[in-house]
């Protein structure tokens, strides 16, 4: 059975860093026209991890973690925000929160709208934008794999801003480890 609302979330940008405020506005109306008013609404915003690839064909190839590793592991997502309340007498409801710095440098932000009918039923509305932890990432390539013993290996470095463009100039320390 088709549900008698329609719900719309929405989220203020098209992507958002670590210290960015994220509006969310919550929106459900009737099939019929008018707004669905004073209904429970929840928010929920997530961050999964997802694999960072830059756009940009001078890093091909160049492997960039997008988390950092915790007893071995990386977190697969975390939830940042949750919260819930009423609809007001238009339907709507606005709410805000901030990105908070995170294990995950880079991810993706899912922001999920629901309101309850009058039946009890959940009718959810998601947005998903790329969320970027950190303002740039350094990726490394090693071409020569496997490692021959007694040969030398070449390790290339870069570092990159969140639209994938080369830093200059950025100090690093590499550190590499040889395991018997």
């Amino acid at each position: 059975t088709l549900g008698q609302i329609r719900v719309q979330g929405s989220c203020n940008g098209q992507g958002f860093t670590a210290g960015d405020t994220v509006a969310v506005t919550t929106s459900a109306k009737l099939h019929a026209g008018g707004p669905y008013s004073s209904a429970a609404n929840r928010v929920t915003a997530a961050l999964a991890i997802r694999p960072f690839t830059p756009d940009n064909p001078k890093v091909t190839g160049f492997q960039f973690d997008s988390a950092e590793r915790t007893e071995g592991r990386k977190p697969d997502s975390e939830t940042l925000f949750e919260n819930q309340g009423n609809l007001d007498e238009n339907g709507l409801q606005s709410q805000s929160f901030t990105i908070i710095d995170s294990p995950i440098w880079y991810g993706q932000l899912t922001v999920e709208s629901s309101v309850q009918d009058d039946r009890g039923k959940s009718i959810a509305s998601r947005a998903a934008v790329p969320c970027f932890g950190r303002d740039r990432y350094v990726g490394v390539l090693q071409a020569d794999w496997p490692l021959q013993e007694g040969q030398k290996a070449k390790v290339q470095i870069a570092v990159v801003d969140k639209d994938g463009k080369i830093v200059a100039g950025v100090p690093i320390t590499v550190k590499t480890e040889h395991k018997k």
